[in-house]
């Protein structure tokens, strides 16, 4: 079971640690992609683990995105233990401000879920960093003027 911790990581996986550092502490084989042109780094995939971890253009990282075969905490709460809509009550519980749209993104969390149908599992979560959405949406705005 993966633990997080809120605007720090989760497990022994901390945001800015360098792309070796994490390398070195998830000690997974990692496939390295880019989704589209614009990512600001390629992210590695740990397929055992079940995770995809994010980097900035300094290789360091910024978010982590669990997907089904992981296990994974967020204070004793089990991601994805329940349906979508149990995680987004239990979420919005602890942020009433979260933004609901294909599952919800909470800053004061630091968590996001994409889950389409919210009766079924979520497909994903996501950890980041402080920031991390203004950040990306200055480098986004930079990159296309």
């Amino acid at each position: 079971m993966i633990g997080i911790i809120p605007h720090v990581g989760a497990g022994a996986i901390r945001f800015g640690m360098t792309r070796a550092d994490v390398g070195d502490v998830v000690q997974g084989v990692a496939v390295r992609r880019r989704r589209n042109p614009r990512d600001a780094s390629e992210y590695d995939f740990f397929r055992e683990e079940g995770f995809f971890v994010y980097y900035d253009v300094a290789d360091r990282c910024v978010a982590v995105e669990f997907g089904p075969g992981a296990r994974v905490t967020y204070d004793s709460f089990e991601l994805f233990g329940e349906a979508a809509h149990v995680a987004l009550a239990w979420a919005r519980s602890r942020d009433p401000d979260l933004v609901v749209k294909d599952g919800f993104v909470s800053k004061a969390m630091g968590l996001a879920m994409y889950a389409p149908w919210l009766e079924h599992r979520p497909e994903s979560f996501m950890i980041f960093r402080p920031n991390y959405d203004e950040d990306e949406q200055r480098r986004m705005a930079a990159h296309l003027s």
